[in-house]
């Protein structure tokens, strides 16, 4: 049952979201319909009708002729004419031509034409009218004259014509008639045919030609009241204007808003702040068309009063200071960097253009992420950056020659990392979508590079890193892997000294059955640590091991991974410590000294947990002997910890008076939503925007969003708190693009629900925003999901939630109201002062979501979450916080996380237990709370003040190594297993703990 379920699992996962890996945005070029219709040559049986091809023609054989979709007959693509038989005397016929091409796709109907067929011979015939003129003419009327025939006696009606066919029909026998609702600038050819009461019609008048008149523009033209945000217009209307409908106020010939009727005043909203305007009015009609301007008028807006003082966060000012290159001079994209050194792209395609980037150079894509072309990163640079770049499948290419070092890449979406023989030490890869391949195997090294989140999918050989003997390769950190169906080879790695992988979770690979290796394969290599290893294989055709090692020593950590009908191996020689893994059927290959097995608390296959610490197969129920080779496995090597991150004081623009200062402000709402609308994107200049209700955000193109000019100079403030500030619409792995903003008030920042059609959110991309005085900052309200995101220095202060998952319960639940959250990071996010940071009770389980460089500050609870699958948090301190726990739920993965003055008042954890690697928890307080769920703690060189063994009457289990207790100073030992709350003291030696995980590897 359990394989099913994961099964079931990973099949939704990969089958909802893999199709959008590779595919982007296609068009729809439908067959377009013929026009111009013409009769001619009526009989009382038969009829010759003429069209005019589509100007797109090419893929047309044959045109359809159709009555009210009744198939008539068919000419070749080359006879523009059909003659109609066999049809009836004295009938109306309401004809429609469709184009056809040669797999028989058809166009929509051309225009619809009308026409009578004549009496039989022998009846009688009416005479047609004469002497038709025009008066009156209008720029959506004309009055017609004309003279009765002399034999008028069988007239009922008249009919008006243009072209063959029927306007309207006059009542009686009058012989003058309005015509109404024309267009205007448009020529008209005319005619009049007598009718009887049967339905006989004679034929046309005199042709009457004429062109009806322009729509007028409006005049006099006058603002007034002028704010910071608004204007009021006054005009007058044209002494023509029976066609005017609407007036529109534009702002060089771009539509600013309509105006509702024919009234002469509008106020306009939404305006900027101290800036200059030009506006006109233009008379509109029903069918679209406008006048001329009106005269212009020119007037700016009053400044708006924003806090003084308040800056940009620091990457902010970075992103804003660069140079702006207009996508119109793409070309000179490499001259503008070698000119400023630092430029940054507006929303578009700059592709076309390959570049080389050099030391202290950064190229800033817009948040859309713009498209670019290949970038070479100069051999010898350092301190380059690169981020919010769209490759399109191109490459970034590290040169060899030189050491590139200190360079920053992040938001990177779909294409290659690569380098031959480089040097690389000290950079970082954020957020890459895309395949990493580094061949160093002849020369060069990589060393003590981090990558943080690396997505790659559907391709081969996703991650493949090769080093030497001579000039070794070591120190690289991957934190949170995902190889998401790749359809052949995923990780290669040849010739490094150490490699570490917090998070792999490798979905489906060899899934097209293009790799002949395991998912994880790796050869001569000397350290290997793997922690927190999901997903599986058992949905592919062609299955290949999880992993396949040779390695000195290797540690492999919480491993949770379905791998039908392979079985994994590893060299004879390796020293294999295993904390807490699925499954011991592992094989070992080669020949020389056997390395030792040190398994802890493993689990079977049906999830049967063992609470056993097994050497070699044998349980150990006391002081192993033999133990330098174990112990020397454990402490390893002291080396440099990541560095805590420079969290930044989040700006303020409002200050604490924000709710009584937006008493009575102009109404933005329109303004920004009509951005959004027009252009997509909303760029929003420095200021305070007011809404009074919420902005309605598609997400079905990835294309919409809002833009700022930084969270300490853009605000958009609900008028009041009862409406959430964005809505999303409509959407299947939709998006929207949101950045360098703070939404203040209302009830939530970011709605997402099925009320409005978001069915799931996917490859989700926020950035600097910063969420305040909210119920809720971001709301999942029983939707599809939140999957596959990226949430880059976002901030929730002083809201009740700041991250909200709430699906769906009980017998309404499904996967289509689930709302659960996968693959999605929290990277340098702060939680302050919110009575729960997140907030995450899934129902179908959410799995693999990261916290990392994160600060929970003054909380009451940070993390409150409940069935979740490998959620790791790392790096991250939590101080300050004043609640009964700091952490409730599930289990979950800390490494290198800190936490320091908290008023906590039962304890630390209320959870299922976790991992813990490299972490301080120096608050006196218990770890653990006395409930009666089964916890599981496995503590890992980390230093703990408070009571590390859960008191009550559950069960607990833990695995303790290298950790110092200060509570517990008789387990402050090198190797510690609890079972069944009963400690018992495996390695002697006192603990030295320090971080083995999250570390620089400086030598």
């Amino acid at each position: 049952m359990k394989h099913l379920i994961y099964f079931l699992l990973f099949s939704s996962v990969v089958f909802s979201q893999n199709y959008q890996y590779a595919i982007e945005e296609g068009k729809n070029n439908s067959l377009s319909a013929p026009t111009g219709l013409i009769v001619d040559q009526v009989t009382e049986n038969s009829a010759f009708l003429t069209w005019v091809a589509p100007t797109n023609n090419s893929s047309i054989v044959e045109y359809g002729i159709y009555s009210k979709n009744v198939f008539l007959g068919k000419s070749d693509g080359t006879n523009l004419s059909f003659r109609l038989t066999d049809l009836t005397p004295e009938t109306a016929y309401t004809l429609s031509v469709k184009s056809i091409d040669n797999t028989g796709k058809m166009s929509l109907d051309s225009e619809y034409l009308i026409f009578i067929t004549k009496n039989v011979v022998g009846q009688p015939i009416l005479l047609a009218p004469s002497g038709l003129i025009a008066s009156l003419i209008t720029d959506s009327s004309v009055v017609l004259n004309w003279t009765a025939p002399a034999v008028n006696s069988s007239i009922t009606d008249y009919g008006i014509y243009s072209k063959n066919i029927l306007l309207v029909k006059s009542t009686g026998t009058s012989s003058t008639y309005k015509v109404t609702g024309l267009t205007p600038e448009t020529a008209y050819s005319l005619t009049v045919r007598s009718l009887d009461q049967s339905g006989n019609s004679s034929n046309d008048s005199n042709v009457l030609t004429f062109t009806t008149s322009k729509v007028s523009a409006p005049t006099n033209l006058v603002a007034s009241q002028i704010t910071e945000s608004s204007v009021v217009l006054n005009w007058t209307a044209p002494a023509v204007n029976t066609s005017i409908t609407d007036y529109g106020i534009y702002s060089k010939n771009v539509l600013l808003v309509k105006s509702a009727g024919t009234s002469t005043t509008y106020k306009v909203t939404g305006l900027m702040p101290e800036t200059a305007y030009s506006l006109t009015v233009r008379s509109l009609d029903k069918t679209g068309n406008m006048s001329l301007d009106s005269n212009e008028q020119t007037f700016t807006t009053n400044k708006t009063v924003v806090a003084a003082g308040v800056s940009n966060q620091l990457e902010e000012i970075e992103y804003f200071n660069a140079y702006l290159l207009p996508l119109a001079q793409k070309a000179t994209l490499q001259a503008a960097l070698d000119k400023y050194g630092s430029v940054r792209l507006e929303k578009g395609d700059y592709s076309g253009v390959p570049i080389v980037m050099r030391s202290n150079q950064r190229l800033y894509g817009h948040p859309s992420l713009t498209q670019v072309s290949d970038i070479t990163i100069a051999a010898g640079s350092n301190n380059v950056h690169l981020e919010d770049l769209f490759l399109n499948y191109s490459y970034i290419t590290f040169q060899a020659g030189g050491v590139i070092s200190g360079c920053n890449i992040k938001t990177i979406k779909y294409g290659t990392m690569r380098g031959t023989n480089v040097m690389l030490e000290n950079n970082s890869i954020i957020n890459f979508r895309g395949t990493l391949n580094f061949d160093c195997s002849q020369s060069g090294y990589i060393r003590n590079n981090k990558i943080i989140k690396n997505q790659s999918g559907s391709l081969s050989n996703l991650l493949v890193m090769k080093g030497n003997a001579i000039t070794p390769s070591y120190g690289n950190v991957h934190l949170h892997t995902n190889f998401l169906t790749p359809h052949g080879d995923s990780a290669i790695l040849e010739g490094l000294e150490s490699a570490t992988f917090v998070g792999i979770d490798a979905e489906g690979w060899n899934f097209a059955g293009k790799g002949t290796k395991a998912m994880f394969y790796a050869r001569s290599m000397g350290d290997v640590k793997i922690t927190d290893l999901s997903g599986g294989n058992s949905y592919g055709t062609w299955q290949t091991p999880s992993y396949d090692i040779e390695t000195n020593n290797f540690l492999l950590m919480n491993r949770d991974l379905i791998e039908s009908g392979t079985v994994p191996t590893m060299s004879n020689k390796t020293n294999f410590l295993s904390y807490y893994n699925q499954l011991d059927n592992y094989t070992r290959f080669g020949g020389g000294t056997t390395g030792f097995d040190l398994k802890a608390q493993h689990f079977d296959k049906n999830y049967n947990k063992n609470s056993d610490v097994k050497l070699n197969n044998v349980v150990q129920t006391s002081t192993i002997s033999n133990q330098s080779p174990i112990i020397n496995a454990i402490l390893g090597t002291k080396y440099t910890p990541w560095a805590r991150p420079d969290w930044e004081i989040l700006p303020d623009p409002l200050g604490a008076n924000w709710e009584v200062d937006r008493i009575g402000k102009p109404d933005s709402r329109a303004y920004i939503q009509n951005l959004i609308d027009t252009n997509k994107i909303a760029e929003l200049p420095e200021g305070v925007f007011y809404i009074s209700s919420t902005l309605m955000m598609p997400t079905i193109d990835f294309k919409h969003g809002i833009v700022g000019q930084g969270t300490g100079k853009t605000v958009i403030v609900g008028l009041k708190d009862d409406f959430p500030l964005i809505s999303t619409t409509a959407s299947q792995d939709g998006s929207f693009i949101l950045s360098n903003l703070t939404l203040q008030g209302g009830s939530v920042g970011i709605y997402t629900s099925l009320n409005y059609g978001a069915l799931k959110i996917a490859w989700q991309n926020i950035k600097f925003v910063v969420f305040r005085n909210q119920t809720y900052g971001i709301h999942l309200d029983k939707n599809g999901g939140w999957d596959n995101t990226f949430l880059d220095n976002v901030g929730f202060v002083e809201c009740n939630i700041g991250f909200y998952q709430e699906p769906a319960i009980g017998s309404d639940k499904s996967e289509l109201n689930s709302t659960y959250v996968d693959k999605t990071m929290f990277y340098k996010n702060q939680f302050i002062k919110c009575t729960t940071a997140i907030s995450m009770i899934a129902t179908r389980a959410d799995n693999v979501n990261a916290w990392v460089d994160c600060k929970f500050d003054n909380n009451a609870i940070s993390l409150n979450i409940e069935n979740q699958k490998f959620p790791i948090v790392a790096n991250c301190d939590f101080t300050n916080h004043r609640g009964a726990n700091i952490i409730k739920g599930a289990a979950l993965s800390m490494y290198n996380c800190n936490f320091y003055n908290n008023s906590v008042t039962d304890a630390t954890f209320k959870s299922a237990g976790g991992f813990f690697e490299g972490c301080n928890l120096m608050d006196d307080v218990k770890m653990f709370a006395d409930y009666y769920v089964d916890t599981r703690s496995y503590i890992i060189n980390s230093t703990v003040k408070g009571n590390v063994i859960k008191a009550g009457s559950s069960i607990f289990q833990s695995v303790l190594v290298n950790s110092v207790l200060l509570s517990n100073p008789s387990l402050s030992k090198m190797l510690v297993n609890i079972k069944d709350r009963v400690p018992t003291v495996l390695i002697n030696e006192a603990s030295t703990p320090y971080p083995q995980l999250l570390v620089t590897q400086n030598k």
